[in-house]
């Protein structure tokens, strides 16, 4: 493992030190290519808020490994993959790279990603793979804005409270995902969206409840925990028989989860 991995990853990754000198190291050290561990040649954004250049291209190997051994198996030819907040794509990749008969939709606001992936999809012939620059909410085609920071994150909220310094740059359309994907089934998503998740669960209502073999990775904040009608799709999930899980990137272990344990992620307080 190189010294830039041992930086960037997990467990010293986490150390305030270390997130100050990660950014003076990119300067130095970054490529806008990197090749992955798959074999994978990424196009990546200015600022690579992913730290792939620091990585050799790898993000989150547990998680992907959750993706491919668990979650895909027994799928079908056309299976259906949805990435709702893709960034450069990093999982909708990887899934478009280890399974070609899987139809892969990336959903992304920040048209720089977007751009990036398109460059990424055109080079490694990525047939399978889709991207929407939209944003993905509970009502299609309103114009809303969406806000970066020095950082090039994008948000869909001035105030989220992970975003400081945000300046509006410009707006984009929203899409439902019940209306995107009309009466076509999907079989995971993916959603990691700083905050916007209650919205997005609104959208594709009919998709998750009608769909008895869904399987949804979701990354929560805890403004999105303490909203009601965020709880209310936890008990929602919970009377349709869903588990829960809490996904431990550094110790590489899924965590079973109560309803009141997810009340209290992210200090989102007691339920």
């Amino acid at each position: 493992m190189s010294f830039l991995k041992v930086l960037s990853g997990s467990g010293l990754g986490r150390l305030r030190i270390i997130q100050l000198l990660i950014p003076f190291f990119k300067k130095i050290f970054r490529n806008r290519i990197v090749v992955s561990p798959e074999g994978i040649t990424h196009y990546l954004d200015r600022e690579d808020n992913l730290n792939l250049s620091l990585t050799g291209g790898e993000y989150n190997p547990f998680n992907k490994k959750l993706l491919s051994f668990y979650c895909m198996e027994g799928m079908e030819e056309n299976s259906v993959f949805a990435d709702i907040g893709a960034n450069v794509g990093a999982y909708s990749c990887y899934i478009a790279k280890l399974f070609p008969k899987v139809e892969v939709f990336s959903f992304e606001i920040n048209k720089e990603y977007c751009e990036k992936l398109t460059k990424t999809k055109k080079e490694n012939s990525f047939f399978n793979l889709s991207i929407i620059n939209k944003a993905v909410s509970n009502e299609s085609g309103k114009k809303v804005k969406v806000y970066h920071d020095k950082f090039n994150y994008s948000n869909l909220e001035k105030n989220n409270s992970f975003f400081k310094g945000c300046e509006s740059k410009y707006d984009i359309e929203t899409i439902k995902l019940d209306e995107f994907f009309n009466q076509k089934k999907v079989d995971i998503i993916k959603i990691d969206v700083d905050g916007h998740e209650t919205e997005v669960l609104e959208g594709a209502y009919n998709l998750i409840f009608n769909n008895e073999n869904l399987k949804l990775f979701l990354e929560v904040t805890g403004e999105s925990v303490s909203k009601k009608k965020f709880r209310d799709f936890i008990r929602n999930f919970e009377k349709k028989g869903y588990s829960f899980f809490e996904i431990k990137e550094v110790k590489k272990k899924c965590i079973p989860l109560t309803t009141k344990e997810i009340y209290k992620l992210n200090g989102g307080g007691g339920g």
